[in-house]
């Protein structure tokens, strides 16, 4: 916030740089770059900006799938399951292409996202792959360090100790989709059985295990069916003491290759609530992140070598794809196998996204936010999807509740404590 004495001067021409008692703002104001030369081409300078982090990245990312099958039978998840984990002939060989990589100067870092499917059902393969892998970033002196994305059924505390002591994953996430009457009509299993009380559960007992200090997070993924009960999975995780360990977040339902995106609230409506949903994470007293970050590579796609691995071997450069039937037919996304190796050609559609960008052939080149969003999804966008993350639509009252809750805590602190109402 700045004053209303800085905001007149902000508006003198020629504006004083030097000289007067707001010279600090001003200074600020310009090293933080919110004031440019008015002929400064800024779409060209934080497209440039992206494109060099890409090319600077010195982090391998690797996503691998231990298993290609699932308990669950989510109404939205694109993906087909078969029983199956990934063979130690696809393991081989897929270690090989890893170590190939890594052995180009330009890694330091080798980051693993075990992903499925549900990849603990694969927790045989991981036990197989991970020390490998860890045995070969210690020979080559490079960094290591893992994640998972599980739907938290087999996420008991030896699997939650196992995954961080020996396997090094230093981050977790774990779906919740809303209240248990609302999840259990979503992420029911295969012969429609209730999730919900296994998954808290075990959040709950990973919750009070000191032990345990992996970083949690859970998501809710929520469209017209569910966005009432999101205040009610706040109120519960709360009730459990799951906002002094772990962070949550809201996500809309998109298309995963099929028709989920019918059901998604109207983007307007899935800002407004989420400032909602915001408001009610803070007086709860969740973690809330309200000023946006510059995001300068926005996703695995734009990495050079970052790459999907499906338990049969097959490569992709999206995580959304494999398992995806109207993806697997096309062929679109597959970049190769462990096997035969990845094709740089096959990447191309979109890792030219930034590039496309500058050039003028997506929106984002004329938006506010693109500093922060990067453009968000270059598949949905390669699919004719109109991916804007929903920061564009309520980042004022982002703002104002940021302010407020500024406020508060400085209320706090002066022993003068209230709720927020925005």
């Amino acid at each position: 916030m700045v004053g209303e004495k800085v905001w007149r001067d902000l508006h003198q021409i020629p504006l004083r740089l030097s000289g007067g008692s707001n010279d600090n703002h001003v200074e600020l104001l310009i090293s933080t770059r919110i004031l440019v030369p008015a002929d400064l081409d800024e779409l060209q300078v934080v497209v440039s900006e992206n494109i060099a982090a890409e090319d600077d990245d010195s982090t391998l990312y690797q996503v691998i799938h231990p298993s290609s099958y699932c308990q669950l039978g989510c109404n939205y998840c694109g993906q087909v399951h078969s029983k199956g984990t990934m063979s130690p002939e696809v393991q081989r060989s897929l270690e090989s292409q890893i170590a190939h990589k890594l052995e180009q100067q330009r890694y330091r870092h080798l980051t693993v996202s075990w992903f499925g499917g549900e990849p603990l059902l694969g927790l045989k393969a991981i036990q197989a792959i991970s020390p490998r892998l860890l045995n070969l970033c210690k020979s080559l002196k490079k960094g290591y360090n893992a994640r998972v994305v599980t739907n938290g059924l087999l996420l008991t505390n030896d699997v939650a100790l196992e995954l961080q002591d020996e396997h090094k994953v230093d981050f977790v996430e774990v779906t919740l989709d809303g209240d248990e009457a609302s999840h259990d009509k979503r992420r029911h299993t295969k012969s429609q059985g209730g999730t919900f009380r296994a998954i808290f559960a075990n959040l709950a007992s990973i919750r009070n295990n000191a032990d345990i200090s992996f970083r949690l997070r859970i998501r809710c993924n929520v469209d017209r069916s569910n966005a009432d009960a999101v205040p009610l999975l706040i109120e519960e995780m709360h009730r459990h003491g799951f906002h002094e360990r772990f962070e949550f977040y809201v996500a809309p339902i998109h298309s995963w290759g099929n028709d989920a995106h019918l059901t998604s609230l109207d983007a307007n409506e899935f800002a407004k609530l989420e400032v909602d949903w915001m408001t009610e994470m803070y007086d709860r007293g969740f973690r809330v992140s309200l000023l946006p970050q510059r995001k300068k590579i926005v996703c695995m796609a734009a990495r050079r070598d970052a790459t999907v691995t499906s338990a049969d071997g097959k490569q992709y450069n999206c995580t959304e794809v494999a398992q995806v039937p109207v993806y697997e037919v096309s062929g679109l996304y597959n970049i190769g196998s462990t096997q035969a190796g990845a094709s740089s050609n096959r990447r191309f559609p979109l890792q030219a996204f930034p590039a496309e960008v500058g050039d003028g052939k997506h929106q984002c080149s004329s938006c506010e936010i693109l500093p922060v969003c990067g453009g968000s999804c270059p598949k949905q966008w390669a699919d004719g999807v109109v991916p804007c993350p929903p920061i564009k639509r309520n980042l004022p009252q982002k703002l104002l509740l940021w302010h407020v809750i500024q406020q508060l805590e400085r209320g706090k602190e002066s022993g003068v404590a209230g709720a927020v109402e925005v």
